[in-house]
């Protein structure tokens, strides 16, 4: 209970310096922070648990439990995410035309371009889990049948930091309202 307690804190502590609070309706804009933040930070970590400590040991009976139940969570979260990333774009940017002509919609632009990429690869890695990943468990974690999956978790890997990158500057962007 206290670390929900403390979890709950830091990201809503997090919200609370951004742009979400400056809408036209500061509520919503602190819901959807702390639901981004929060499916940021579930998939962010699966992807580091995935990364670093469940594909280099290929164990088949990791595998058979810590995939899948990531695959679901990764699409709940990425679910909420976006859902999130629409009411805060809309409450931070408030028009079209500042998401065009403002460096701040155009950081946001590009944001949403490399999580489109980044999307693609947590595809190929959706797909291995569905067509893949019993075979990878039967053959007890065979390095080749696991390695088109280790890639596509690498790749998403790579363009979330270059999402968190441009994150960073959209942080302290002004939003140009």
């Amino acid at each position: 209970m206290g670390a929900l307690a403390v979890t709950f804190g830091l990201l809503r502590t997090t919200g609370m310096t951004g742009h979400s609070s400056e809408g036209p309706e500061p509520t919503w804009g602190a819901v959807a922070d702390f639901v981004h933040l929060l499916g940021a930070s579930l998939w962010i970590g699966g992807l580091a648990v995935l990364a670093l400590a469940v594909l280099p040991r290929r164990r088949a009976s990791e595998l058979a439990v810590v995939v899948p139940g990531y695959s679901r969570l990764a699409a709940v979260s990425v679910t909420g995410i976006v859902g999130a990333g629409l009411v805060l774009a809309w409450q931070v940017v408030g028009s079209y035309d500042a998401l065009l002509h403002t460096s701040y919609g155009q950081l946001l632009l590009l944001k949403t371009g490399v999580l489109g990429a980044v999307l693609l690869a947590a595809f190929a890695s959706r797909q291995w889990v569905r067509t893949r990943l019993d075979l990878a468990v039967l053959l007890r974690g065979d390095a080749a049948t696991v390695r088109p999956f280790g890639y596509s978790v690498a790749a998403e890997t790579g363009l979330v930091l270059v999402v968190l990158a441009v994150t960073s500057l959209l942080v302290t962007a002004d939003p140009g309202r």
